[in-house]
Formats: structure tokens, C-alpha cells, sequence
């Protein structure tokens, strides 16, 4: 049973999202989610290797053996709700403006989208991808929309290396990102149209770093324990119009942050191998359930060296995820379903997406 103190702080709670015309975008957003990682949960920080280390964990890069690399040449991948596929197909465009305005015949309806390129090599110690994003969630009210948008073109640069006997992996990774950002509540009338959007964007060129560790104890199943402080020095972006000649100020800074993980590796036959993690992100934020900042993920996949599968199931902030992985010489494939909790402050609301990556590859 509830407190009359815990009964007064969800009133008040429930009493300010009424009385504000659209939700506050409090999803927490990053630089970029892997699929595997959204389908195992998004718990990477003691799991992450090749070109993933760049985005979870740069100590991963250490892990990679000696005689391998991994080159992705080409990275497509596009995540969506329903609400934003219901959209694309009506639309059959994707265009800011429009993709706002249709949201003004739908109040109450969250909209996510998100496209990407990743091109990405990664050798043992070394790690260079190069990102274009474009991230969009938006909630209207009918005569306002609360939007949260982003176009991003950089890159990343990892390095790690191995220490005490491989037990020990320290790891850095440099990003340089030009954002062009459109954040906050607007009245429609103001986004009508995609030279709106630009002169209300905001767009700067910005330099992060991201450290990490890893350890990995010799016992049974390999157990290891992930630590990583991205954008030590938060991340701050300096005015620029390259992306957007309209645009005017500075994109918000990316804040520090500190996720740990820990991963096991049991093999159960010759041919399957499981990987089980879980991870503990943001916990500089302390203003933040417990439940928001929990992953936990199972990957199951093959050994065999001419294809492999992947099976991944999850939990994202308690919200079940899963998908599939098929990789064969010259391409991959994988589909994920994964929730996003999109509600405000302690209160909890899932936001169900589906997710596609192909890339054509060498390994």
C-alpha cells in the first residue's frame, strides 16, 4: 500500500502532465544503439568488440583476436514505432516538416524514427567508424509539438590495449560529431515548412571521449565486469553551418555519464555458445528509477565458421526485447523489436519499435 507522502507525489506527478500541453521528451537518447544491443536489452558495457566498442565499451577492441578484422563497407539500418511507419507509408516521404505536421491530426500520438549509416573497420586494439544519424521523437497535443531532432555526420576512433596476462583491457575512443539539432515545443504553425525547421535548428561541431575497462577473470565461463565514463568531459558543440546554412546557436551539450556491466560466456555444446549480461547505465542519475537504468541480455549463437546465427532476447528497462542475426560471407542481416520507456520522471510507459541493419561485409 502507498504512502499518503508517495500517494501525494504521484498526484503531483500525474497533475503536471496534465496541465501541460505535450509530454517532455525525457527518453534517453545516445550517439548510437547497435541492433544486437537493442535486442539483448542494450546491455553491452562487458560484452562489446569489434566496431561496437566505439559506442558501449572502447576497452572491447582488445578482445578481438590477433588474426581478424572486421570491415563493414556498407551499414544500413532504420528504426521506427508504428506510429512513424503508419506515417512513412501515408507520407511516402520522410521530411521533418511534414512528418510533424502530420502528427497535428493525431494528438497524443509518440513518433520515433531513426535511419542510419555506419560504415566501420575494426582490427585487435583499433577501431573507425564513420556515422550519419538522423534521430527524430516527436508528441503533439494538435496546436503543439515537443520535438526532439537530430542529424549527425562524424566519426569515431577507438584504440585499446591488453594488460596483466589479457586480464586487464583498457580502452579510449574519440568522437567528432556535426550536430543539427531541433529540440523543444513549438507551435505547428511555426514548422510548416522544411526551411522552418531549419531556421528554428541549431547546429555545432563538438569533440567527445569515451574510456573504458574491462576485466576478465580465467575461471569457468569467463566471467567480466565493464566499466565505461563517456563524454568525460561533456561533449559541447561549437556554432557552425555546415549541415544547415539556417541554422542559429548551439545544439545542448552531451552531459557525462558512467555505465557498468557485467557478462558470463557458458558453452553448453561444440556447436552453441550463450552470452548472458547485464548492465547498470547512467548512475550519475540518481534522479532515475532503478528499473530505467537496468539491461539484461541473452545472446545464443553458432560456432560454425562458413555462416553463423544469432538469437537475442532481452530486457530494455524491463521491457521484453528480441531479434534474429544471420551473418554469411559478403552480408548480414538482422531484425529486432525492442521497447523504449518514453514516460517522464518515475513514471513508466513503453514505446514499441522494430528495428533492420544490412550490411555488406568481411570477417
Amino acid at each position: 500500500m502507498l504512502s499518503p507522502r508517495s500517494k501525494f507525489v504521484n498526484l503531483f506527478l500525474l497533475c503536471g502532465i496534465i496541465a501541460s500541453p505535450v509530454y517532455a521528451l525525457d527518453e534517453l537518447f545516445a550517439v548510437y544503439n547497435a541492433p544486437q544491443a537493442l535486442a539483448m536489452g542494450n546491455a553491452m558495457v562487458a560484452d562489446a568488440s569489434g566496431y561496437l566498442s566505439n559506442y558501449y565499451n572502447p576497452a572491447g577492441l582488445a578482445k578481438m583476436p590477433k588474426n581478424r578484422m572486421e570491415l563493414n563497407a556498407i551499414a544500413l539500418e532504420s528504426a521506427a514505432n508504428f506510429a512513424a511507419l503508419g506515417q512513412m507509408v501515408s507520407l511516402r516521404k520522410i521530411d521533418v516538416a511534414a512528418f510533424l505536421g502530420d502528427l497535428q491530426t493525431s494528438p497524443g500520438t509518440y513518433s520515433y524514427l531513426r535511419y542510419t549509416a555506419l560504415p566501420s573497420i575494426a582490427l585487435r586494439g583499433f577501431s573507425l567508424s564513420v556515422l550519419a544519424n538522423h534521430e527524430t521523437a516527436a508528441l503533439s497535443d494538435g496546436g503543439n509539438v515537443d520535438v526532439k531532432s537530430h542529424t549527425d555526420m562524424g566519426l569515431t576512433v577507438g584504440f585499446a590495449r591488453n594488460m596483466a596476462g589479457n586480464l586487464v583491457k583498457l580502452g579510449v575512443a574519440g568522437k567528432f560529431l556535426i550536430r543539427d539539432e531541433l529540440k523543444g515545443e513549438f507551435a505547428h504553425g511555426i514548422l510548416a515548412t522544411e526551411d522552418d525547421v531549419a531556421a528554428n535548428s541549431r547546429e555545432g561541431i563538438g569533440f567527445g571521449i569515451d574510456v573504458g575497462l574491462m576485466v576478465t577473470l580465467p575461471m569457468k565461463y569467463l566471467p567480466s565486469l565493464g566499466v565505461v565514463a563517456r563524454d568525460v568531459l561533456n561533449t559541447s558543440f561549437t556554432s557552425s553551418n555546415i549541415l544547415n546554412s539556417q541554422a542559429t546557436g548551439t545544439p545542448d551539450s552531451i552531459a557525462r555519464s558512467f555505465d557498468v556491466g557485467f557478462s558470463i560466456n557458458p558453452r553448453f555444446s561444440r556447436i552453441w555458445q550463450t552470452r548472458l549480461s547485464v548492465d547498470l547505465k547512467h548512475l550519475e542519475r540518481t534522479d532515475l528509477p532503478f528499473t530505467k537504468r537496468l539491461h539484461v541480455g541473452l545472446q545464443l549463437f553458432s560456432l560454425e565458421r562458413k555462416r553463423k546465427f544469432y538469437i537475442w532476447l532481452g530486457l530494455n528497462q524491463l521491457y521484453p526485447c528480441g531479434g534474429v542475426g544471420l551473418n554469411l560471407p559478403g552480408g548480414n542481416l538482422e531484425l529486432v523489436t525492442y521497447a523504449q520507456d518514453k514516460a517522464p520522471g518515475a513514471l513508466a510507459e513503453a514505446d514499441r519499435r522494430i528495428m533492420l541493419r544490412y550490411t555488406v561485409g568481411f570477417f
